[in-house]
């Protein structure tokens, strides 16, 4: 990475092994990766996925370390979201109502951002319900803007291009045509599946969903 010399490094989740409640064993997979973390010459962003907030003892040891599970920042007029798809126990592969209200508010803060990445674990626009998962609200909160969402989770390689009628029509809808639900998968490449790795060494596998332009 060092050598790539990025001005940043994004993720998306699934930093650490987790699972598990033993206060020393989360300590150090944390040590183990923010070791790593350290030697990056660069500013290195965190987003927690399922195996990073599996339990309450989990989420309350990232917010010892890190914070907050969601944040915002601008870069060169594009505005980064990080959002956390991930609030156990009953809220895994949710954006919960107060970072719903969260969004909307960055966003209509931010209304003059050229383009907009969001970043987040689970690709959750590809569940049936999305105003019971949070996702539609955060659609709703991004709507008429430009912007592209990163996650992880699945262990492999898609990209989905936007379309408002069916998941195989070839033609997205014009830029800010109301509410997109459903996603045309482009392509899928599976990534390392079966390998068994340590969390640290796997490779990030990520989602891309991208509304017309």
């Amino acid at each position: 990475m060092n050598l790539l010399q990025p001005q940043f490094v994004m993720s998306v989740g699934d930093l650490i092994e987790g699972y598990t409640t033993k206060e020393e064993t989360i300590k150090a997979q944390w040590d183990e990766f923010d070791g790593y973390v350290k030697k990056f010459e660069m500013p290195f962003f965190y987003a927690p996925g399922n195996h990073d907030l599996t339990n309450k003892t989990m989420v309350t040891k990232w917010g010892e370390r890190y914070g907050k599970k969601y944040y915002s920042f601008t870069y060169k007029g594009v505005l980064f979201l990080v959002l956390c798809s991930e609030n156990p126990p009953d809220g895994m592969g949710t954006i919960d109502k107060e970072q719903q209200e969260w969004v909307a508010k960055t966003a209509d803060a931010n209304k003059g951002a050229k383009w907009t990445f969001v970043f987040l674990h689970k690709p959750i626009w590809t569940a049936k319900d999305l105003e019971k998962n949070g996702w539609a609200p955060v659609e709703k909160a991004l709507a008429g803007r430009k912007y592209t969402v990163f996650c992880g989770h699945v262990h492999r390689y898609e990209r989905f291009g936007a379309t408002a009628r069916s998941t195989t029509n070839s033609r997205p809808p014009a830029a800010g045509a109301g509410s997109v639900r459903r996603v045309r998968r482009v392509r899928s490449r599976r990534v390392g599946d079966g390998e068994k790795t340590s969390r640290s060494s796997r490779t990030s596998c990520s989602t891309a969903f991208c509304p017309p332009i």
